[in-house]
């Protein structure tokens, strides 16, 4: 998992003032269609935030 790397990435632009960083972090995601587990699925995101977070910008 790369979830470590990611979340200090997010600590260190937070330093630097980059005001608009967000870490969120899942639980119980990531899992295909067919059930299968794999943790970069896109089933990690929430259609909703996603698309309200990007008509914001």
């Amino acid at each position: 998992m790369n979830a470590y790397s990611i979340e200090k990435l997010a600590e260190e632009l937070k330093k630097q003032n980059f005001k608009k960083t967000e870490l969120i972090k899942t639980t119980d995601k990531g899992y295909r269609s067919n059930g299968n587990r794999h943790p970069h699925s896109w089933s990690i995101v929430d259609e909703n935030d996603l698309v309200k977070w990007i008509l914001e910008e």
